[in-house]
């Protein structure tokens, strides 16, 4: 009778140690595994080139014309990315034609900050904003700043 209970007493003993060890090593990893999720976010500034995801896999590229009132005003490019560039060349990017044969672009179109950030924008460059960037933004604005996405 002795020996079992020295044995249950023996069992208990080893156990509270690794109880201690655990929760501190299971914070450990929540810690780590929560700050690979959390991406911080991305400054947005009128003039920046801004890699989107444009769906799972594949990314576009787009640039910030004006930022206000928490609509951004965004002008998104044809080009597509397999993996998302680090950095992006003014000079390369282009818009497409009406008839989108040649990829997808647009010269304006006004969007709620939370939209354009659940495209997860990452900035990749800044190029100035020129005059005739923002003839949709001027348009939207004189009929009076209609909706945004």
């Amino acid at each position: 009778m002795r020996s079992l209970k020295a044995n249950s007493r023996h069992e208990s003993l080893m156990r509270i140690p690794r109880r201690r060890h655990l929760a501190p090593v299971l914070l450990l990893l929540g810690l780590v595994y929560g700050c690979k999720l959390h991406t911080p976010e991305t400054e947005l500034v009128a003039g920046g080139l801004y890699t989107v995801e444009s769906e799972p896999g594949k990314f576009g590229a787009a640039k910030l014309l004006a930022y206000e009132d928490d609509i951004c005003h965004v002008r998104l490019y044809r080009e597509e990315y397999p993996s998302r560039p680090e950095t992006l060349d003014p000079a390369k990017l282009t818009l497409g034609r009406a008839d989108g044969k040649e990829g997808f672009s647009l010269g304006h179109i006004p969007l709620r900050e939370e939209t354009f950030r659940a495209w997860k924008p990452v900035l990749a460059g800044k190029a100035g904003v020129k005059e005739e960037e923002l003839e949709g933004y001027r348009i939207w604005k004189e009929d009076g700043g209609g909706s945004a996405f």
